[in-house]
């Protein structure tokens, strides 16, 4: 009931990548195949058996172009370990692993100064003993909901766990027993390895209250909207723009007072402030000035630095007699299309380029 497995009965052909042209580095060449060989013995919970058929793995032929683009997910090296497992998971319920980082000595990004006396930023190799799957939305182990997780060897959950920051899983993560772990809060981190796969995953960071930090709420609220102090989830889809190199974007899921379920924009105000717990005078300024900017152009948005992070982007009207209507991520997509001047003023208050997280957030959202 925590995880039976069930071998797939065909190998889909790999998910591939249609690649945006970019003139950011390339992925580095692929190693040789990796030759890993499942274990012998009955392993209920993660006894990964090769698929009957293999249809090859997927290829990336990058173009050059000036503009930013997703890096695709690098192609899979091992024909005998599946993309794909499924697992009944706490609810009865069948549900789909892929593939996200192959066993082998594998390239990580260190993003801290606390590990064997190398440096943030030093690349290190360390050695993954089987492959790590990710769930997009599954419950195993101690998990109170069905959300994103991943699952890896109790090894290789030790082995990260030593390499990324102090604390990084939390108390998020649970043991299932024959050597697998399950961990739902999943670190940034990660994504520094070399070949980690990206998808559109919603990673869980966490409910918080929506609670604004810089004034109450407007009066032109949405009917639908949430109530203000009402907890709402923090999400994260990643984008990879080279093997070190991610971008996050983020919405926000709540109950709205109707008791229906929204979904709300927003951006980290890691984009903003160089410490989320002490920001500077001028960084805040930038962001006050940001939020009345935006106002003139419609959006409704409140700095929720406090909870979540992040500032939030909740209504929009097109003209000031008008009655706002709240804006999920599909639709600020359309607006940062649309209208260009609403990037210029998230621009103007960020601290470092933001054209990778506008082209990360159309990639995820404008769909």
């Amino acid at each position: 009931p925590l995880g039976r497995f069930q071998p797939p009965t065909s190998n889909p052909t790999p998910s591939s990548c249609t690649p945006q042209a970019s003139l950011q580095p390339s992925i580095a060449p692929a190693r040789q195949p990796l030759q890993y060989q499942p274990a012998a013995q009955n392993v209920p919970l993660g006894r990964f058996q090769p698929p009957v058929s293999n249809s090859g793995p997927s290829s990336y032929a990058p173009q050059a172009s000036p503009q930013p683009s997703i890096a695709p997910a690098p192609a899979l090296q091992a024909a005998s370990i599946p993309e794909t497992i499924n697992w009944v998971d706490l609810d009865g319920a069948q549900v789909q692993g892929r593939l996200k980082l192959l066993p082998g000595n594998q390239n990580i990004q260190l993003q801290h100064d606390r590990y064997q006396g190398f440096s943030k930023g030093a690349i290190i190799s360390v050695a993954i003993q089987k492959p790590i799957y990710g769930f997009h939305k599954a419950r195993f182990g101690k998990m109170r909901k069905k959300t994103a997780c991943l699952v890896m060897s109790s090894q290789d959950f030790q082995t990260i766990q030593r390499t990324i920051h102090s604390g990084a899983f939390g108390t998020d993560y649970s043991d299932l027993g024959n050597g697998f772990h399950i961990l739902w809060k999943i670190p940034a981190d990660i994504l520094y390895f070399e070949n980690y796969q990206v998808d559109d995953m919603q990673v869980d960071v966490g409910d918080y209250q929506l609670y604004p930090d810089n004034r109450p709420f407007a009066d032109r609220l949405p009917a639908q909207l949430v109530a203000k102090g009402q907890d709402a989830t923090k999400l994260r889809i990643d984008r990879k723009f080279g093997p070190y190199d991610p971008e996050s974007v983020h919405c926000f899921a709540a109950t709205g007072e109707d008791g229906q379920e929204y979904t709300l924009s927003g951006i980290s105000t890691g984009n903003f402030f160089g410490n989320f717990n002490d920001p500077q005078d001028d960084e805040w300024k930038k962001v006050m000035t940001m939020l009345s900017t935006l106002k003139e152009y419609g959006i409704d948005a409140f700095l929720c630095n406090s909870t979540h992070h992040a500032v939030i982007f909740y209504a929009y009207a097109n003209d000031p007699s008008a009655q706002p209507t709240l804006i999920r991520p599909v639709d600020f997509a359309k607006l940062l299309q649309r209208d260009e001047r609403i990037f210029q003023a998230i621009k103007a208050a960020a601290n470092k380029d933001m054209e990778r997280w506008r082209k990360a957030y159309m990639e995820t959202f404008n769909k």
